[in-house]
């Protein structure tokens, strides 16, 4: 089990997230949602101990997060960031490799370098195996840092926005993948996702990040409500629950205010503004 207990994170000054407290268990994917900048990539870079300004405890089963061995702590888990950056002369083959960097020395053994292709395979790119990542679309680098995300084979798996750069076919292969992963290995997977719907397919439980805080945790279908949705984006929706007992949200035309709706705060706050 996963867990985090009363947790706060500062940047300088700055409370990004204050008293987060999770616990999160094995065989199950969760899903960060929340509005932009309310600190779901924070609280990822949080569990992965990149972050020096924490206060509360992260403990993975026995072990307890410590910056004195965060060695130890990260061999345990696979991060997936959300920017892609890849300016390397490598293949995709060896991006995929260096999930496995601890293991590697002069020599590739056959056996990591099947294991190696297997996962390009897994993701639908072995036929760009000896193609240089720098030749690739945003998209296949994106799956590419899947395919080295699986070759860790890590029991924790966490992934920031993992189908930003993806088209409809691949978001749904990257987390039909993803949610496979989950519960052929008894991982315990933290990822943040933006669409609602993807959330509603594919997460077990759905952890709303808002105000610096954990406004919600639960099934899908019991934190998405219209009214929640409201509080927390600011705009309204109509959700309505499929035939297979999800809920299925979509923005209402206009909900954000829209340049109208601009106009009218920014004459209501000049009209409120008194010079003395």
């Amino acid at each position: 089990m996963l867990d985090i207990t009363d947790a706060t994170v500062m940047r300088g000054k700055d409370t990004i997230l204050e008293g987060i407290s999770l616990q999160l268990h094995p065989g199950r994917l969760y899903a960060i949602i929340g509005p932009n900048g309310a600190g779901k990539s924070t609280l990822l870079k949080m569990v992965t101990g990149q972050l020096q300004q924490v206060r509360g405890q992260v403990r993975y089963g026995d072990v307890q997060k410590d910056h004195s061995r965060l060695t130890q702590w990260q061999a345990e888990m696979a991060y997936m960031p959300q920017d892609i950056n890849l300016d390397v002369d490598l293949s995709a083959v060896e991006v995929v490799l260096l999930g496995r960097l601890t293991n590697l020395g002069m020599h590739i053994s056959d056996e990591l370098l099947q294991q190696a292709l297997t996962a390009l395979q897994t993701v639908g790119l072995l036929h760009l195996a000896n193609r240089s990542v720098a030749r690739l679309s945003g998209g296949q680098r994106q799956m590419v840092l899947f395919a080295q995300l699986l070759m860790r084979q890590s029991p924790l798996m966490l992934l920031d926005e993992p189908v930003s750069a993806l088209d409809l076919k691949h978001q749904v292969q990257l987390l039909d993948i993803l949610l496979e992963q989950t519960r052929q290995r008894n991982c315990i997977t933290l990822t943040v996702l933006h669409d609602l719907n993807l959330v509603a397919q594919y997460a077990d439980e759905a952890i709303v990040i808002a105000e610096r805080g954990v406004q919600a945790q639960g099934a899908p279908n019991e934190v998405m409500s219209v009214g929640f949705l409201e509080r927390i984006y600011g705009i309204r929706t109509d959700v309505v629950t499929g035939c297979d007992g999800l809920p299925r949200v979509t923005p209402l035309r206009g909900a954000s205010g829209g340049t109208a709706g601009r106009a009218m705060e920014a004459a209501s706050m000049e009209a409120a503004y008194q010079p003395a």
